[in-house]
């Protein structure tokens, strides 16, 4: 920890617990304690220069026969590197995911505009011929509204609009993230969702 023993003798443990220590795991390390239980966690404590590290504790009660308390055993383990390659590994899950997900997007948004394009064409080789062209309009149209149904999905995500409340079906809203889902993930997942019938629109 940096400290010499003559600063730390005597002193509590707890004068190593810094700003993020959890208090919710002191409340447990304690309780066991005053309960006279075993325990085991790992807390985040700070070494003299500042710096962070993990602490693996445990602490368990021993006995004499009658079965009355005579003291408690203590170990305490620097933990900070697996802990460290632990958030490392789930920091890269979160970007493959990432990737995945916009992956995905992409190649609806691709089809979106490919389905724009190809029928902005069809317009234009069958200008003389309304019917067609209203076909071509209307597909290129419902093309273009999923691809700005895409965009606002994304552009939301990344929290760089403001959200406005609105009524909505909460079945509905599921089942379209669903199937964006199973779109993006691929066939390696299912995804199954139920919902109540009849449920309430809600904001």
């Amino acid at each position: 920890t940096g400290y010499g023993r003559e600063e730390i003798e005597g002193l509590n443990c707890r004068f190593l617990q810094g700003v993020l220590t959890s208090h919710e795991t002191i409340q447990q390390v304690r309780e066991a304690v005053r309960e006279h239980r075993p325990v085991a966690a790992e807390i985040l404590n700070y070494r003299k220069d500042g710096t962070a590290f993990w602490n693996a504790l445990f602490i368990g009660p021993i006995f004499d026969e009658d079965g009355r308390l005579l003291y408690f055993f203590a170990s305490q383990l620097d933990v900070t590197r697996r802990r460290n390659s632990e958030d490392a590994f789930r920091q890269s899950q979160k970007m493959e995911a990432i990737g995945q997900l916009t992956a995905g997007l992409a190649h609806d948004f691709n089809n979106a505009l490919q389905v724009i394009l190809g029928n902005l064409k069809r317009l234009q080789s069958h200008a003389e011929d309304p019917a067609q062209v209203l076909r071509a309009a209307d597909r290129a149209m419902r093309a273009g509204e999923q691809a700005a149904k895409l965009t606002k999905q994304l552009v939301t995500f990344a929290r760089k609009t403001r959200l406005e409340p609105r009524a909505v079906q909460l079945s509905q809203v599921v089942g379209e993230f669903a199937e964006m889902l199973s779109r993006t993930l691929g066939g390696d997942i299912d995804i199954d969702f139920e919902t109540a019938p009849g449920l309430p629109t809600c904001v």
